[in-house]
């Protein structure tokens, strides 16, 4: 319950910040790349002033932790951590495509994307899909 509260106190930066840092390969990564990760998830200009807050806020809240190999920072998600998130995030993005859309209002494709990630997420979950060197899928895999 603690964790889902915590989900909806999220600015919509800190949730796509930690969207990236659930839904990626890498479990380690240096101080260049989570800032960058985290400029990445800036959506609004306030907030992208402040994207070392969401590196700190990440650390204190625990999704990310601080290590140091061999004299180098490093940072990681744990493995529990994740997998916990990637949980709650996927259950969010289920309920964000099975709202209703009100007669009248205008429809802005948002829930489209979201019900593309949710067949996305559930392919790669049910599905061993090989990746290339640079991180993207074998174009069989696509189609």
């Amino acid at each position: 319950y603690q964790i889902h509260q915590e989900f909806l106190e999220l600015s919509s930066g800190d949730k796509m910040f930690l969207f990236n840092l659930m839904f990626e390969k890498p479990r380690e990564y240096t101080k260049d790349s989570i800032y960058a990760k985290a400029r990445q998830a800036c959506l609004k200009e306030e907030e992208a002033r402040s994207y070392r807050g969401m590196l700190e806020r990440a650390l204190e809240k625990g999704w990310l932790f601080r290590v140091s190999i061999r004299q180098d920072e490093k940072f990681i998600v744990p493995d529990e951590v994740r997998k916990q998130w990637r949980s709650l995030l996927l259950h969010g993005i289920q309920g964000m495509r099975k709202e209703e859309i009100e007669g009248g209002t205008i429809d802005d494709g948002t829930h489209h994307m979201a019900q593309d990630l949710e067949i996305l997420c559930n392919y790669l979950k049910n599905n061993h899909v090989p990746f290339a060197k640079n991180g993207a899928m074998y174009r069989k895999h696509i189609m």
